[in-house]
């Protein structure tokens, strides 16, 4: 009774032999009968149970994943066996197959815990090689793979401060388009969204939300302001990241040159040369740069520099003409503009002529010749002067050329002589001159 299991051992001597390979999953208890005989005709026999002890035969981790940016010294993974006996286990950390990451971790106790940071974006996982003892001198090794869960931890990256030039006066066109990126391996944590910060709003502008196109909405003018700054945020539905994109105008040659009619009123007495009027026109564009041009100049009468200026180049004569109408043009390389010129000119009283008295030709440069104040006024009179005698020794139109006290190149003789002036209204102006030597 109680041989049931005979077959599975031997005996040699007083040592108990196994005859086959024991499986504690297959049976786990064994029946022999054994008998002890003195050689002396005394034996004894008695029934034995075998137990057969479940050695491990695998190590298990709770779980073979762990999450990015776990702080250093944190938990991983636990570390369990099979075996079913109650009795200590130790886990190390060995070389072998599988090693590569060991550096990576330690162990305490039954805990894998990283001795570094953890990112996604270095490395996507890790392979170790752990062995189990236990107290009985048992071991067994096996390699894992810790796999790392990608998180959304990665900020969106852009240029965070970028200026663009754009022309003035343009609407309801692309300008820019925000280029951004996302660290994250994962795709849907690298779809990124665009807008503008609510309340920092530019509503002449918009942002695509999708691809990130910054478009302008409305015609601006760089007159009025230039420089538009945009504030936007870039979002990967976790992290944001703030930018600024500053839009500045381009100054385009788009404004009309502004001048204002002009009319004044001049005596025909003015010297040639003389400076009428400076034009002095505006621009809203910034470097514009003006020049001017007249419409009639009227046979040279007027010069009009390039920088506006209005010159008399020929006396005025009220008789003949005592208005002149015509036009300033102004233009800025682009644009012009045409503004009304009006000139009344007034008549002066030739009456008032202011004649020397005493003519004394003797070279010295004093009272050599007869003078009158303003000889230009008189352009158009007629002089005569006379002897006592009533013979006319000088005859002239205007007072270009001074009489010397000669009459057809020889001296006249000391005495008085007389002046008459006749204007080209028949007015008359007389006189006396005294020749002294």
């Amino acid at each position: 009774d109680g041989d049931t299991d005979n077959s599975a051992f031997t005996i040699s001597g007083d040592t108990l032999k196994n005859a086959i390979r024991f499986d504690f999953e297959t049976k786990n208890l064994y029946s022999i009968r054994v008998k002890s005989d003195d050689n002396f005709g005394g034996y004894f026999e008695k029934l034995l149970n075998v137990r057969i002890i479940d050695y491990f035969e695998d190590i298990n981790i709770s779980n073979d994943t762990v999450s990015e940016n776990l702080n250093i010294d944190s938990l991983v993974t636990f570390f369990s066996n099979t075996d079913t006996l109650n009795i200590p286990h130790t886990y190390t950390l060995v070389a072998g197959e599988g090693d590569t990451d060991n550096a990576f971790f330690k162990i305490n106790a039954d805990s894998l815990i990283n001795r570094y940071d953890i990112d996604y974006e270095t490395k996507t996982s890790y392979s170790i090689r752990v062995e189990v003892n236990d107290s009985l001198g048992w071991t067994f090794q096996k390699s894992f793979t810790i796999n790392v869960v990608d998180e959304n931890d990665e900020i969106p990256q852009a240029v965070a401060d970028t200026t663009i030039f754009i022309d003035e006066n343009i609407s309801n066109q692309a300008v820019y388009t925000i280029i951004a990126s996302d660290a994250d391996f994962s795709p849907e944590f690298r779809v990124l969204t665009y807008a503008q910060i609510d309340t920092l709003t530019d509503a002449n502008f918009s942002v695509n939300p999708v691809s990130g196109v910054v478009s302008i909405l409305n015609p601006l003018d760089y007159e009025r302001k230039n420089e538009f700054p945009l504030y936007i945020l870039i979002s990967d539905n976790l992290n944001v990241t703030p930018i600024k994109i500053t839009v500045k105008l381009n100054d385009l040659n788009d404004e009309i040159p502004v001048l204002r009619d002009t009319t004044l009123t001049v005596k025909d007495n003015l010297e040639t040369e003389t400076e009428l009027v400076q034009f002095a026109a505006t621009d809203r564009d910034a470097d514009s740069e003006l020049t001017y041009t007249l419409s009639d100049d009227f046979n040279g009468t007027f010069e009009l520099t390039a920088d506006g200026l209005l010159i008399l180049k020929n006396y005025f004569d009220a008789d003949i003409k005592n208005i002149y109408e015509f036009s300033v043009i102004v233009n800025d390389g682009v644009n012009q503009t045409q503004n009304s010129v009006i000139i009344n000119v007034e008549y002066v009283s030739k009456i008032n002529l202011v004649a020397h008295k005493i003519i004394s030709p003797n070279a010295d440069n004093i009272c050599d010749a007869w003078e009158i104040d303003e000889p230009h006024i008189y352009r158009d009179c007629d002089f005569k002067i006379f002897n006592t005698s009533g013979e006319v020794i000088f005859d002239q139109k205007g007072y270009s050329t001074k009489w010397d006290g000669t009459y057809n190149g020889r001296e006249l003789p000391i005495g008085a002589y007389y002046f008459l002036m006749t204007t080209p209204r028949g007015e008359h102006v007389t006189g006396s001159i005294t020749l002294i030597k």
